[in-house]
């Protein structure tokens, strides 16, 4: 931190010293010295080359930049040992020998390693798993008694969690020995980026695609991409001002209205309309059914039709998993006049796994198929209806779909959702629904199950309502505000009022800034509140103490793997993050600054900016019109300060 002439403060940010080291296997001796011409640093994988004792030695004297020789055959030929005998002081830097190699072979390699003046680490992989903290603790004092110079320790994930464990080494090891670990697999394909902030002095990578021996490896460019502070453009604690004006309307409710209405015969008008861009790719939906759609200030004015004379034979429904759920049902209805119907997406949507809204349809004996569950969706056949039962643990939006296409049908429903999950939203749409002229009776509810009787042969009629301001969004001005109370007590964020007892989930983050008081650690279940979950851990870094949040399996299909997202991004800033079972424990009070990425994710970017507004070293973004998806006057807001 420095002070210039005029009193102002400036800060430099310390990025730290993140190495890339590349695997390299190519069959010759020249094409291995000119793949490392461009790296900063590799891995000679002599047994991948197949090269001889002579071809290996060439190879590491002409390499001009630091080699780690790995050889992962059998030590009964003592390839290792007769490489290093060869060489000279000064020609490697470092030899890799894997932990359950004899001990007797390991001493020798060490020794002539160190004759040399290269470093000896040992390592340890597990191909198909990932054991637990306490074993892993184990393989890492076990590698540290072989004489370890550096300790590497690879796993297998199948989930975030299991990355997780592995990650957790870096706090809890004893640190004798520096130590890279991650996890391979697609589940941790983040952590081979992340172990580098925790401590790791390098990670590995691939030298291109078709190098790539492992699932969930980065190449090498790739890596270099993500860590250049140059794709950060953005200081979280100054973004720029995307729109000026107030709190949007809730954007869950909105949608929903705005679906209503656009299936109601005649006008209905929406007053406190306040767009984002899951609200307009609403407003796009209702014109593609022939909806006649117009905006007069927060006036909001919709001309519906009756969706089973609509011709349309295409639904853009952009980036919002939300209109796809309800729309995917309902434009089953499309097929009776128009044949065959496709849904789209755009953004992350196409990305996402949405099979739990393929699954809606099918039960209620509609025709649609999606390729692995993902945008698009090709709808071939109406629901039919009946005695319906869906698993609602994955999702409540594709139960909210079912609800207000079922009264659509000729005849009587029942509707049985096992496990529900976030019930405010499916009373949200019970009570929108209602508005417009359409029930679903509620028979029974339970947290193991929801029965609903819905009447067919009913019609949408137009309403006149007012939308809610969103919770969502003023939860990320809220919590600012009870932060900035103890840590910047000169600033006062300001919060519209709020319509209180709604059917909005997130109106839980007054119980949240309750639990947590003055910075105090809390817990918090999430699950059915799945929004809260960035801004909450936001909310944790500040606390004195460990947090835990529960609600982690409603993470992974949000519009990035939130559960990957907040464990990397706000670990980076310097908390100790973790994931045990459905809860993900945040350890508070050393947050830093450091590039950070918003995985082009509303919730992730919003959350992160707000945590920027209470550190002094710059945190940089990558992406922040991500925001506009849900909060378009976020920074606007968050400057009213």
């Amino acid at each position: 931190r420095d002070s210039d002439n005029n009193g102002f403060r400036t800060y430099r940010l310390v990025i730290p010293l993140m190495v890339v080291c590349t695997s390299l296997d190519c069959k010759s001796v020249q094409g291995c010295i000119a793949a490392a011409l461009e790296e900063e640093m590799v891995e000679l994988r002599a047994d991948l080359c197949g090269f001889s004792v002579e071809e290996t030695v060439r190879t590491v004297r002409s390499i001009g930049c630091p080699v780690v020789l790995t050889y992962r055959g059998g030590s009964d030929d003592r390839f290792l040992v007769r490489v290093l005998g060869s060489l000279s002081s000064g020609d490697l830097q470092y030899v890799d020998v894997e932990l359950e190699a004899p001990r007797a072979y390991s001493e020798e390699v060490r020794t002539l390693a160190h004759s040399i003046g290269a470093r000896f680490i040992v390592s340890f992989h597990d191909f198909s798993d990932t054991p637990c903290i306490d074993e892993l603790l184990e393989i890492y004092d076990l590698c540290v008694g072989r004489g370890a110079d550096i300790v590497k320790i690879v796993t297998t994930a199948a989930t975030v969690e299991d990355a997780s464990r592995v990650l957790r080494l870096y706090e809890c090891a004893s640190q004798e020995a520096p130590l890279t670990a991650f996890a391979m697999g697609e589940a941790g394909r983040f952590s081979r980026r992340l172990c580098l902030a925790l401590g790791a002095p390098w990670t590995y990578c691939a030298a291109g695609v078709e190098s790539i021996v492992a699932p969930g490896q980065w190449t090498s460019g790739q890596m270099r991409s993500s860590l250049d502070p140059a794709n950060y453009p953005f200081d979280a604690r100054n973004i720029p001002v995307a729109a000026e004006g107030g709190l949007p309307s809730s954007k869950s409710f909105a949608q929903r209205a705005i679906v209503a209405a656009s299936l109601a015969s005649g006008t209905s008008v929406l007053h406190g309309y306040g767009g984002c861009d899951d609200t307009e790719a609403a407003l796009v939906v209702a014109a593609s059914l022939g909806a006649g759609v117009s905006v007069e200030g927060d006036v909001l004015r919709i001309s519906g039709v009756d969706i089973r004379d609509a011709l349309c034979r295409e639904l853009n429904v952009g980036e919002s998993g939300l209109l796809a759920r309800l729309m995917v049902p309902l434009g089953t209805l499309l097929t009776r006049r128009n044949g065959q119907v496709t849904v789209k997406g755009t953004g992350t949507l196409a990305g996402r796994d949405l099979s739990d809204a393929l699954e809606a349809v099918t039960a209620s004996g509609g025709d649609a198929v999606a390729d692995g569950g993902k945008m698009p969706f090709t709808l071939r056949g109406a629901l039919k209806g009946g005695n319906v039962r869906v698993d609602g643990s994955r999702s409540s939006q594709s139960v909210s779909g079912l609800l207000m296409t079922l009264p659509l049908l000729d005849g009587d429903s029942i509707l049985t959702v096992d496990h529900p999950v976030s019930v405010p939203y499916i009373d949200m749409t019970v009570e929108v629904m209602a508005a417009f002229g359409v029930c679903a009776e509620k028979v029974s509810q339970s947290p193991e199950r929801m029965v609903f009787r819905i009447a067919g042969g009913q019609n949408y009629q137009p309403s006149d309502i007012t939308l809610e301001p969103d919770w969502s969004s003023a939860a990320y001005l809220m919590v600012a505000d009870h932060i900035a109370r103890f840590l910047r007590p000169e600033r006062h964020y300001r919060i519209p009022e709020l319509k209180r007892g709604t059917s909005q989930a997130d109106e839980r983050v007054t119980d949240l800034l309750d639990m947590c008081g003055d910075l105090k650690p809390f817990i918090f279940d999430a699950t059915d509140c799945p929004d809260l979950f960035p801004i909450a851990s936001a909310l944790a870094c500040f606390c004195d103490g460990t947090s835990i949040i529960n609600g982690v399996g409603r993470l992974y299909e949000k519009e990035s793997n939130r559960a990957e997202a907040i464990l990397s991004e706000f670990s980076i800033l310097g908390s100790a993050v973790f994931i045990q079972g459905d809860g993900m424990h945040i350890r508070g009070g050393q947050i830093h600054g450091g590039c950070v990425s918003s995985h082009h994710d509303h919730r992730m970017a919003m959350s992160l900016t707000v945590a920027a507004q209470f550190i002094d070293e710059p945190v940089m973004l990558d992406d922040v019109c991500c925001i506009d998806k849900s909060f378009p006057t976020f920074a606007y807001m968050l400057s009213q300060c």
